[in-house]
C-alpha cells in the first residue's frame, strides 16, 4: 500500500495539532511516513509518501517545484513473488454414488454404531 500526495498538513512541526493526529493515525495502523525535506516554497513538509513499516522505499528525492510544491520520486521495492502451491486434487465422481452402499458404509462406522465412543474423543 502507498499512499501519496498534497495531505496540507505541517508534518515538519511537531507541535502541530494535526501532524500530531496524523502521525499517531499512522501509527495505530502500522504505516509510516517517508518525505523528511521541505515539499512546499513556504519551508514545509505538507507533500508525503505513507507506507506500512514494511515496505521499502529508496531513492526518495525531493525535487525542483513544480509548482508551488515540489516533485517527489522514489523507488518502491516489490514485495516478495509469492510462493505458488500447486495440490492435485482428486474429485469425487457424484454421479456414481450408490446411495445404498454410502449408507451401509455409515450404519457399520463408528460415528453411527458406538456414539459413546464419540463423546472420549
Amino acid at each position: 500500500m502507498v499512499v501519496c500526495g498534497d495531505f496540507n498538513i505541517h508534518v515538519d512541526q511537531t507541535q502541530d495539532v494535526h501532524a500530531g493526529r496524523l502521525s499517531r493515525l499512522l501509527q495505530s495502523f502500522d504505516c509510516r511516513q517517508h518525505v523528511t525535506d521541505p515539499t512546499h516554497t513556504g519551508g514545509h513538509t505538507l507533500d508525503l509518501v505513507i507506507t506500512r513499516t514494511d515496505t521499502f522505499i529508496r531513492n526518495l528525492c525531493v525535487g525542483d517545484a513544480v509548482s508551488d510544491h515540489a516533485m517527489i520520486s522514489f523507488k518502491l521495492d516489490g514485495a516478495p513473488e509469492p510462493t505458488v502451491s500447486v495440490q492435485l486434487v482428486q474429485p469425487r465422481a457424484w454421479r456414481r454414488l450408490s446411495l445404498d452402499s454410502f449408507t451401509a458404509d455409515l450404519q457399520t462406522s463408528t460415528l453411527c454404531r458406538d456414539l459413546a465412543a464419540l463423546s472420549v474423543m
